[in-house]
């Protein structure tokens, strides 16, 4: 079974694919998050590339809303840690068999 999750989400806004693109602000910092061609990346204040690393060796920039749910999540975590800087995420596929807070979402029948 999958542990819950109490960590705190900043708002971000954005999705689309190819790429994805967020964009959060956090104590007077933008930051702005791209996934695409298999490469996240994350600029700061118009910094380019505070963040780099590679998450598929597949070209593709589509994540599922579980998908952008942990990326999100973690990469909140860091942000509000000051921790970007040894920020490790896990594999598109690591993401998808092994994370506990990716979870998938249910039906609901009347």
């Amino acid at each position: 079974m999958k542990e819950e999750s109490n960590e705190i989400l900043l708002e971000f806004e954005g999705g689309g694919s190819f790429p994805v693109y967020y964009e959060t602000s956090y104590m007077g910092n933008t930051y702005i998050i791209r996934y695409r061609d298999g490469y996240l990346t994350i600029e700061q204040d118009d910094n380019i590339d505070i963040f780099e690393q590679e998450l598929s060796s597949d070209a593709d920039g589509v994540w599922t809303d579980e998908e952008a749910n942990v990326y999100l999540m973690l990469i909140s975590k860091a942000i509000i840690t000051n921790t970007l800087n040894t920020l490790k995420l896990p594999t598109i596929e690591a993401c998808r068999s092994a994370c506990s807070i990716y979870r998938t979402g249910s039906s609901r029948t009347s």
